[in-house]
């Protein structure tokens, strides 16, 4: 024997939900492609002043926690903040590289490295720019297009495509003309950076 019929208005109801469970169907579909990667970084800098040209102190800073052979302590772009952006492109046979790191306290770095061999050594680094600024050390920004970049041995820096552990130094980076200090060594890693080109 077969079951009570639903009512009309019943009836009405569960059509008008199914309708509204088709009509959202694509949309929970689309909830299947993964979340953006969120960019991470961390540097540190060691600023000192090599002669009577530098005004400023020698000084240690940086943002998370990276040394020569560990990535302690990674901030992620938006947290604690920070902003963190990177971008770490391979370009068959080397990787363009863009960077920077900034709290609210005023420490930020900025890097750019155009071609950046993954075999890249202190012997034999890439050249790239560096733009430095420690509001309570320096109040104002240092740059130089002529810094060393490169993996030293026996640690795990490396590049890749969208990742990098780098070493860097800057023989000399100036604020002015009659400021001219110098970054002895520094260590930088970022990952989740973008890895195509914007035309991609």
């Amino acid at each position: 024997m077969n079951g009570p019929r639903p009512q009309p208005r019943r009836l009405s109801h569960f059509l008008a939900a199914s309708a509204l469970v088709a009509a959202f169907a694509p949309a929970f579909g689309g909830c299947s492609e993964p979340a953006p990667l969120i960019p991470r970084g961390a540097w540190a800098v060691q600023f000192v002043r090599p002669d009577n040209k530098c005004k400023h102190t020698n000084h240690n800073l940086g943002i998370g926690e990276v040394t020569a052979t560990t990535r302690q302590t990674l901030i992620e772009d938006g947290a604690e903040d920070t902003v963190v952006g990177c971008s770490v492109i391979d370009n068959g046979g080397s990787f363009y590289f863009d960077a920077n790191a900034s709290n609210k306290v005023g420490n930020a770095l900025t890097m750019i490295v155009p071609e950046l061999a993954a075999d890249a050594s202190i012997d034999a680094p890439a050249i790239g720019t560096v733009s430095y600024l420690s509001t309570s050390n320096t109040a104002t920004t240092f740059s130089s297009d002529k810094c060393n970049f490169y993996f030293e041995d026996g640690t795990p820096q490396a590049v890749s495509a969208g990742n990098i552990f780098v070493a860097f130094d800057c023989p000399e980076i100036a604020a002015a003309i009659d400021d001219v200090c110098q970054i002895q060594k520094g260590y930088a890693v970022f990952e989740n950076c973008s890895s195509k080109n914007d035309s991609e």
